[in-house]
């Protein structure tokens, strides 16, 4: 039994439609005004006055009949009938290629999660696999299982976290969706870890001055500030220091998070964001995290119309910056 169709796969089918309706009859009315304007122009050319005929004999007549040369505008006609099939068959490719775009995109969408589940999830399950293992054999041991059990529930958490971000991924953005205050949701998302930060002995500092708002999902924004933020504690030594600033300039409202760990290393920093790219790891291996992180940050990003990058690398630290476009006075 087929599944019904949820509300947003139901939008976009019909908004297909109506795109494709709505290209056929301008189409059809084009082809109409076009075929009238060629057959009256092969009426034309291919005719004569009478009067002509009669003058070139060197009578005068005062009679305007026109003359049609069946043969010469047969002829035009065809030749108008073969540019008016062609541009028919133009225009019914241009319709259909805009009726697929959203199934194609879907169909992008799915591969792209379908890939993403098989390379993230491996591990993870495997984690969940051994450590189930691990667990059966204490109990038939007899022995402590308390601690496995912890680390059985925070396998869990990762996995699910990975799942969120997958979704996350392939999510339709929507324009509709209000516009979301960034100082504010930067705020929230990296006092979230705080203590985070103060369990590995990292300060935080945080300057979320006003700055304007965005169209993005509040959860979707908080999440690429919370990978960021945790990317840069992770890489951060004892006793350093991870800022994030909310500023604006040059009409962009800019996030930049800034650590002071070695550096990116053992990968270009340009290709940090791609997905399943790995530096190397000179983070810290306390903490299980299986999700895509950086990559998601960009694919989010770059959904809302934004942008993320890394703005500098060296032994002295890391600075990433997200890019944002604000709202206008009017959208907001």
């Amino acid at each position: 039994m087929t599944e019904p169709l949820g509300e947003e796969d139901r939008r976009i089918i019909d908004r297909g439609a109506r795109q494709v309706a709505w290209t056929l009859i301008l189409t059809a009315t084009a082809l109409v005004i076009v075929g009238v304007i060629g057959f009256v122009l092969a009426v034309t050319v291919g005719s004569r006055h009478e009067s002509e005929e009669r003058l070139r004999r060197g009578e005068c007549s005062d009679d305007f009949t026109w003359v049609i040369d069946r043969d010469k505008v047969f002829v035009l006609i065809i030749v108008f009938g073969v540019v008016a099939i062609a541009a028919a068959g133009l225009a019914g490719w241009w319709a259909a290629r805009r009726a697929v775009r959203p199934l194609a995109e879907a169909l992008v969408r799915q591969r792209r999660f379908v890939a993403d589940a098989s390379h993230e999830l491996r591990t993870p399950l495997t984690v969940l696999s051994t450590r189930a293992q691990v667990l059966r054999h204490r109990l038939d041991a007899g022995q402590p299982v308390h601690e496995t059990l912890d680390a059985l529930d925070q396998d869990a958490a990762a996995l699910a976290s990975t799942l969120d971000d997958l979704l996350l991924t392939t999510a339709q953005p929507a324009a509709s969706v209000p516009p979301v205050d960034v100082a504010e949701a930067v705020r929230t998302a990296s006092e979230a870890l705080r203590v985070v930060a103060q369990s590995h002995s990292v300060e935080l500092e945080i300057d979320a001055s006003p700055a304007g708002r965005v169209r993005m999902p509040r959860t979707s924004l908080e999440r690429c500030v919370t990978a960021l933020v945790d990317n840069a504690v992770r890489h951060s030594p004892a006793g350093g220091t991870v800022r994030v600033v909310v500023h604006v300039d040059g009409g962009q409202i800019l996030v930049d998070v800034s650590d002071e760990g070695a550096g990116i290393t053992g990968i270009d920093p340009a290709r940090i964001f791609d997905r399943f790219a790995h530096a190397d790891e000179g983070a810290r291996h306390d903490r299980r995290g299986f999700g895509i992180g950086l990559a998601l940050v960009r694919e989010l990003l770059t959904q809302a119309g934004g942008w993320v990058e890394v703005l500098h690398s060296g032994e002295h630290g890391t600075v990433m910056r997200m890019r944002l476009r604000p709202v206008g006075a009017a959208e907001a």
